[in-house]
């Protein structure tokens, strides 16, 4: 066990709201750890192992996260935008509503990971694994995929504008052709047919009626290219659309730790002060 100004760092240590601001925790050993709202901006936390943390609504903007164990940890919206996660493992993490805009994920094993509504614009996941992941309305418009791992990966919803799946291997994933329509290098994707043959792909890709087998290589003539624009155009539309949507949203209550929601459980509720109606 060290401690870093006054905060004990171990396995298990609750640092809820804790300021570590900047601190150099690089190889810390915090397996499950609760960090939840606790201020880590900038802070070192390089091949620290958290495994199984709770860093929910954690703030990490720009930390470094480099080959840290992360599998099954909880980080819904937390903030790691522009954070430095290269080849950190999170299999099996909480990501929801996470934003993770810049971030560096290249490299990183995020299989079976949940993603969904995760902000993920201009992040870097070239090579990622994100086999099975849950990437549901998740914004990756601009996000560079290239060779990454998206074997059954459910692309519901997710905004993929600008995205570069170049080399991508996205068999079995649910995405739809209008997603690919506005992915670059999107003849370079890597698509190969289930076993049950073409009747099964068509089912796991909806509109998407043209199958590729191993690497779908070459290009398309100028009247394909024009629909591919219009296609691109259109998907841009029904994204902003979608966002102006969302954003009347009632808003998701705040995030409570374990203690705090035990106290509030605890209290006495709220008499009923409308009078019984009387029977005549």
């Amino acid at each position: 066990m060290i401690q870093i100004d006054g905060y004990k760092i171990e396995p298990g240590v609750n640092l809820t709201g804790a300021n570590l601001r900047q601190v150099n925790l690089e190889g810390a050993d915090l397996r499950e750890a609760i960090l939840c709202l606790a201020n880590l901006y900038g802070a070192n936390l390089a091949r620290a192992n958290l495994t199984g943390a709770d860093l929910g609504q954690c703030r990490m903007a720009t930390a470094s996260l480099a080959e840290a164990r992360l599998d099954r940890a909880n980080l819904w919206r937390c903030v790691l935008r522009d954070a430095d996660l290269h080849q950190a493992v999170l299999r099996k993490a909480a990501l929801r509503q996470a934003d993770l805009s810049g971030a560096n994920l290249s490299g990183c094993d995020l299989s079976e990971a949940n993603l969904q509504q995760t902000d993920l614009q201009g992040a870097n996941l070239t090579g990622a694994l994100l086999s099975h992941c849950n990437l549901q309305h998740a914004d990756m418009r601009t996000a560079q995929l290239a060779q990454a791992d998206l074997r059954f990966v459910d692309f519901s919803g997710a905004q993929l504008l600008d995205a570069d799946l170049d080399g991508a291997n996205l068999t079995g994933a649910r995405i739809s052709e209008a997603q690919l329509a506005v992915v670059k290098n999107r003849y370079s994707i890597v698509m190969l047919e289930t076993a049950d043959g073409d009747d099964a792909v068509t089912h796991v890709y909806g509109e998407y009626h043209e199958p590729f087998s191993g690497h779908a290589a070459g290009s398309r003539d100028e009247s394909a290219s024009g629909v591919d624009a219009d296609a691109h155009t259109a998907a841009a539309g029904s994204a902003a659309a979608q966002t102006e949507i969302e954003s009347d949203a009632e808003p998701l209550a705040p995030y409570q730790p374990a203690a705090q929601a035990e106290e509030l459980a605890n209290e006495p509720a709220a008499e009923d002060t409308e009078p019984e109606p009387e029977i005549s």
